[in-house]
């Protein structure tokens, strides 16, 4: 849990969500945002598409998903996500940069010791937040740490977010998005796809730069894409197959 737009103490993300009971990510947006899908665009105007792709998947964890942080005396701290998103613009929040939050329990602070390896090698490597450690021998340590530390039984993460059972949707913070056609060949969902970050970041560019029609030229292209992979327009599975 760390800010890149504040000049923080190390850990001093992680103390915040800890002693909050929160787990989150940044970044601070101009206002408050009503619903994720306003955050998730205010995000990848001011901060870039990435972000705006980070927040989508940060709010898109299951409850009972393990997450780990270290502190600011190194040690670390296991924690389960208890809740859905929220937007954070308290003093606290400003101050360590962290806006994007949830609900988490967090264990006591365990000593690198206690820790499985592949998790303290991630953060030793540093990088981005929200990494996913692929390791399932660390997956089950930590699975096994919780249910010991935390005192309830833990889940294994699922594998990305909740459908709804005909796999149309996706449900995100409550709210369902529809998902791309399962039937379009993978060299042209790759092809849209590609447009469509592009597009984004054109958005993304066009509104830094307040160029109105450069932005209403990059919001078409954002539609014609989702269009394409079937997530706007008419549902693609009423679409005739050939």
């Amino acid at each position: 849990m760390r800010a890149r737009d504040r000049d923080v103490e190390a850990g001093a993300g992680a103390e915040h969500g800890v002693r909050s009971g929160l787990v989150g990510i940044g970044d601070v947006l101009g206002s408050r945002p009503r619903t994720l899908e306003d955050a998730v665009r205010a995000a990848a105007a001011a901060h870039g598409d990435k972000a705006g792709r980070m927040l989508e998947r940060f709010a898109a964890l299951p409850d009972g998903t393990l997450v780990w942080t270290r502190l600011a005396d190194l040690r670390y701290a296991l924690g389960r996500i208890d809740g859905g998103w929220t937007y954070d613009d308290d003093v606290h929040a400003r101050a360590v940069g962290i806006h994007h939050v949830r609900p988490a329990t967090w264990t006591d602070p365990l000593d690198e010791a206690d820790v499985p390896t592949a998790v303290a090698a991630t953060f030793a490597r540093g990088g981005r937040n929200l990494q996913r450690i692929r390791s399932a021998h660390a997956e089950q340590q930590s699975i096994a740490l919780a249910d010991r530390l935390l005192g309830t039984a833990s889940r294994q993460p699922a594998k990305g977010p909740e459908r709804t059972p005909d796999g149309r949707y996706i449900v995100v913070d409550g709210r369902r998005w529809r998902t791309s056609d399962p039937g379009l060949p993978e060299a042209r969902r790759t092809e849209l796809v590609g447009e469509l970050m592009d597009a984004r970041r054109a958005v993304a560019a066009a509104r830094r730069a307040d160029d109105e029609d450069a932005e209403r030229e990059a919001r078409s292209r954002v539609h014609a894409a989702k269009v394409a992979l079937g997530e706007r327009g008419a549902p693609w599975w009423e679409q005739p197959r050939s």
